[in-house]
């Protein structure tokens, strides 16, 4: 299994570094989320999964997965709509893309991100 970690706490990130890497990284630090253009290396991690090199995407919570509704849910679709589907997981939140039940709560936080940014 191959996956992104991003912005995770370190030890985390420690432990996981022997099993999972190249793709430990906290990507894009420092550069706003309110648009992907900017974000270099959340687009690269992004063509990784949907080139198949990414089975799962850990980040630490929505806000800094994105802050943007409309590229947050575009990319969380096109994510689960590849063969097979690559799921995300929001630490804080405690949820997962891929329960379809999630949807809704992913949907508020997301605009509750843009709306901070």
């Amino acid at each position: 299994m191959k996956l992104w970690m991003r912005l995770l706490d370190p030890k985390i990130c420690k432990h996981f570094s022997k099993k999972f890497s190249p793709y430990l990284t906290a990507a894009d630090e420092g550069i706003s989320g309110t648009s992907l253009n900017k974000r270099k290396g959340f687009q690269n991690m992004i063509d990784d999964a949907m080139n198949g090199k990414i089975d799962l995407i850990l980040t630490k919570s929505i806000s800094r997965f994105g802050r943007n509704i409309v590229d947050i849910l575009t990319t969380l679709r096109s994510l689960s709509d590849l063969e097979p589907p690559v799921a995300v997981s929001f630490e804080s939140e405690g949820i997962f893309s891929s329960d379809g039940k999630n949807k809704l709560i992913i949907s508020i936080l997301s605009a509750l991100a843009e709306l901070e940014s």
